[in-house]
């Protein structure tokens, strides 16, 4: 296994190290970029789970941490084969899965494999922000398995899709509709098609990986149950418009964390029905049914403090009803059947708290179905035009409704009712750490604002794309229709971008030639310049004795290249000889590993970048001090 540990390595460090902000997007680096390309989306997925498998078998303390980055950083650093359980057929086996599975999403232009591909490194990157960070996780840090049932969700979960609301396929009667009972048709489906093909003899020796330890004398306490359990609920949980499902979830969620000093939430669960007659901002397949009514910036800054203090209660709604959440579940002659169980309790305790962890995972997978949204405008606007050119295309088909009506305004009701809230759940779990955990409300915000100025223009923009297919009566489309326009004027008329006297905002035909020349000007000397640096030094990772340095760019005197400056920060070369570099001015001995937790090892181009020519030695030290 030498010989394949390092490439999947390579590829699931490089995906795990990719900034959360910046998945889906195309920064130029090959190993990350966007692509509907099957075999590559398979690599990577396969990079990933074979990684979560490694997790699943290692020895305790083999690692730091489960993280993918740390798992596959020790294992290039030692040149070490994966453990002995994860052979090349259990390599392949995966391998195998992952392509049947993607070969199964249908060619829509939302629920497609793009789309599978981004929920799945979406959910990764939540996964791996959770375990980069030292907070309590309620034992999901140390439940590789459940770690793995998250991955393995997210890369099932809209296997299949018809390209179709679950509520269409109900009003049609649908054939999938009847065997599923109306009941999150398209969920259950992905659910069915994934477990068929996992049970399948061909992956035998993935299951004897993942399943190992099956529990014989109490069948439904085996790994595999556990697992097939908590998949199943991660699944569902993505019907963001069933309104069980939704109520479940919240409830299961008051359980968990909610302060008991908070009874909004409960009217909230006990008036959904009401929330249905507000239809601006329907979400992608209905949310109007499951949202939550939070718009303030400040959701949740009450509750947080609770989060992880994992503070628990029984209570009923005001109104004298129950709530869906429990600890356990009972038959109909009072059998306890399943308990979340709860070993315990203390603020800083890894110990296991089961509907802790539960809930938990659906958060992070629903939050990943939408991660679009959470990430930025590039993202937002990308897939929520795919969305649309899919709803119009099954009008097309004469099985949908016109979403052109509201559009814009749904748009907004979505960001504020839904994600704004998702957003905060996320912070107030506490397992992100301050900083991390307000981003995501911080983007769903600006992304709001943003919407409020620009949406309406990205809105004409699109329904300009789906009048060519009732022109062409068409029923594909292009899936991933870019905002490329966005910041000019549209005329809602022709759909064309009007020409501007405004610096910056269109321009004659002519101008528009000259920036281009220029731009096609600068490339080339940029081209130019860096095949020199190429042919002078090897794209190699320079190696020097241990230490951490600080760079000052005024006693180095210089910049390496007209393009890039040099810059203030840390240079650390680790025990293995690899230098790092970490722009910051509060990086020391005692922080070094979190400064460095998610630095890529330099090449020599990267240190000409920051003004070096080569790594240092303890002898230079004067030098660069």
């Amino acid at each position: 296994m030498s010989n394949t540990a390092p490439p999947y390595a390579a590829t699931a460090l490089a995906l795990s190290v990719k900034h959360w902000k910046d998945l889906g997007i195309d920064d130029g680096d090959e190993e990350t970029a966007p692509t509907n390309d099957l075999d590559t989306l398979v690599e990577r997925l396969t990079a990933i789970l074979v990684v979560r498998c490694v997790a699943i078998v290692a020895e305790k303390d083999e690692f730091n941490d489960l993280s993918t980055a740390t798992i596959c950083r020790s294992t290039l650093m030692r040149q070490a084969a994966w453990p002995e359980p994860i052979t090349a057929d259990v390599v392949e086996q995966i391998r195998t899965f992952v392509h049947a599975i993607l070969s199964r999403y249908n060619d829509n232009p939302y629920h497609n494999r793009q789309h599978a591909y981004h929920v799945t490194t979406s959910a990764h990157k939540l996964l791996e922000l959770m375990l980069l960070e030292k907070q309590q996780t309620f034992g999901l840090r140390n439940d590789p398995l459940m770690q793995f049932a998250l991955i393995f969700a997210a890369l099932i979960h809209d296997v299949e899709h018809q390209g179709l609301p679950n509520r269409q396929l109900c009003n049609e009667a649908a054939k999938l509709a009847v065997t599923y009972n109306d009941q999150s048709v398209a969920e259950n489906r992905s659910l069915a098609i994934g477990f068929h093909e996992l049970l399948k003899d061909d992956y035998k020796e993935l299951r004897a990986v993942l399943f190992g330890n099956s529990n014989e004398a109490d069948p439904s306490q085996s790994d595999y149950q556990r697992f097939r359990r908590q998949v199943i609920s991660l699944v569902l949980t993505t019907d963001i418009a069933n309104p069980e499902r939704t109520a479940l979830f919240k409830s299961k969620w008051v359980e968990a964390f909610e302060s008991p000093l908070v009874d909004d939430d409960v009217s909230v669960l006990e008036d959904d029905d009401e929330k249905k007659d507000q239809k601006e901002g329907e979400d992608e397949e209905d949310a109007s049914e499951s949202r939550d009514v939070v718009t303030s910036d400040k959701v949740g800054e009450r509750r947080r403090s609770n989060a992880s203090t994992g503070s628990l209660r029984s209570r009923g709604s005001s109104r004298g009803g129950t709530r869906l959440g429990m600890r356990m579940s009972i038959d109909l002659s009072g059998e306890a059947l399943h308990i979340y169980k709860q070993v315990g309790n203390s603020k800083n305790s890894e110990e296991p708290d089961e509907l802790k962890i539960s809930v938990l995972l659906e958060l992070f997978l629903t939050a990943a179905d939408v991660s679009h949204n959470l990430q930025g405008w590039e993202q937002m606007v990308k897939w929520s035009n795919c969305l649309y050119l899919e709803l119009q295309r099954a009008l097309l088909m004469g099985r949908g409704t016109d979403p052109k009506p509201n559009w814009f305004q749904n748009q907004i009701g979505f960001l504020e009712f839904y994600l704004l809230p998702l957003a905060n759940k996320l912070d107030e779990t506490g397992v992100f750490g301050g900083f991390v955990g307000k981003q995501f409300a911080t983007t769903v915000l600006a992304n709001r604002d943003r919407w409020v100025k620009k949406g309406q223009k990205v809105t004409d923009q699109i329904i300009e794309e789906g009048k060519k297919m009732v022109i062409d009566n068409a029923t594909t489309c292009n899936p991933c229709r870019m905002d490329d326009e966005a910041d000019g004027d549209l005329d809602p008329e022709s759909g064309e971008m009007e020409a501007s006297n405004e610096p910056g905002e269109g321009g004659s035909p002519t101008d528009w030639v000259k920036v281009f020349m220029f731009v096609v000007i600068v490339l080339l000397l940029g081209v130019i310049l860096q095949l020199s640096q190429i042919l002078r030094h090897p794209r190699t990772s320079p190696k020097g004795n241990p230490g951490l340095w600080k760079i000052n760019c005024r006693k180095l005197g210089k910049a390496v290249s007209p393009m890039e400056r040099c810059k203030d920060g840390y240079l650390r070369i680790d025990s293995g000889g690899h230098a790092t570099f970490h722009v910051s001015d509060n990086c020391d001995d005692s922080g070094m590993n979190s400064c460095f937790r998610n630095a890529p090892i330099l090449t020599q181009q990267d240190l000409m970048k920051i003004g070096l020519s080569t790594v240092p030695f303890e002898e230079e030290n004067l030098a660069i001090a």
